[in-house]
């Protein structure tokens, strides 16, 4: 099985720490939309509800740096396609994550 994988590291206020755990991994989870489908005329031919997904398996781990000053958050990313693994690195690094490890 060939995966590709990416460890990133970010600061941020232990208050805040869950808070982006879940917003990280919500992100990246899979959820369904409305996909209408319109005529030339405009009427509606079709809304199924279709899957969305970026791809990626996202999972963060929250570390408290004693004294509870500060708390460092481990990304952990896997995906079948490098390219998905690239721009996430690129998403994260521009908001201020550090890249500790890749596997590709």
């Amino acid at each position: 099985m060939k995966f590709y994988e990416a460890l990133l590291t970010v600061d941020v206020e232990p208050e805040f720490a869950e808070a982006y755990k879940k917003a990280i991994e919500g992100e990246n989870d899979r959820y369904f939309t409305e996909n209408p489908i319109l005529d030339k005329e405009g009427k509606l031919i079709s809304n199924e509800i279709k899957p969305v997904w970026s791809g990626n398996y996202v999972s963060v781990d929250i570390g408290y740096i004693r004294p509870v000053a500060a708390c460092c958050l481990s990304i952990t990313v896997v995906s079948r396609t490098q390219t998905n693994v690239e721009e996430f690195i690129k998403q994260y690094e521009r908001e201020g994550a550090t890249l500790i490890k890749k596997n590709f």
